[in-house]
């Protein structure tokens, strides 16, 4: 049987290692550390989404969305990317809690006053200032998208059969640009 076991091996890599006698004995009185354990299951990546479509079930976690931009250094609230906000129990119910959402102004929390979640408007009891760096952690409902009276007139010329809506297009600029920053 493969590996130091003489019964039950569990699965996992096993090697061996055979030494010269001479060398044997030279490494008989030192103590080498080894690692035995599992590794991390769950890795936090922050700035990335998987995109996974709509899901009856599930709601979407937006971590450390940076709204810098949106901030002047006067105005005390700003729209996340992704609304409407959820509670984030996986029912897709919208929530005005301000404990739903975290807000970091420089890496340090600060009070949220009032969230509207169905326009994924948010407000600060402070207003940051314009060189802050200032981001939120929310869950969203990703629902599908549904495009009413798109106009294609443009890409008719009697023998196309084949058409491109442009919220397509845009949406896949949109998830290109997303993916190079």
């Amino acid at each position: 049987m493969a590996g130091p076991f003489t019964g039950y091996a569990p699965p996992g890599v096993y090697t061996s290692t055979s030494l010269d006698a001479s060398v044997g004995g030279l490494l008989a009185n030192l103590r080498i550390p080894a690692l035995i354990g599992t590794s991390e299951e769950i890795k936090k990546v922050d700035g990335y989404e998987l995109v996974r479509g709509s899901s009856p079930s599930l709601d979407n976690r937006k971590v450390n969305e940076d709204v810098s931009g949106q901030m002047i250094g006067t105005n005390r609230d700003f729209t996340v990317v992704n609304f409407p906000i959820v509670i984030g129990d996986g029912l897709g119910r919208v929530t005005n809690n301000t404990n739903d959402v975290e807000v970091k102004v420089n890496g340090i929390r600060v009070i949220v006053a009032k969230v509207e979640g169905m326009s994924g408007k948010i407000f600060l009891a402070l207003p940051p200032n314009s060189s802050d760096i200032v981001t939120v952690t929310y869950f969203y409902k990703k629902t599908d998208t549904k495009v009413l009276n798109e106009d294609l007139s443009t890409q008719i010329d009697g023998m196309t059969t084949t058409f491109t809506r442009f919220t397509s297009q845009l949406l896949m600029v949109q998830m290109q640009e997303e993916l190079q920053q």
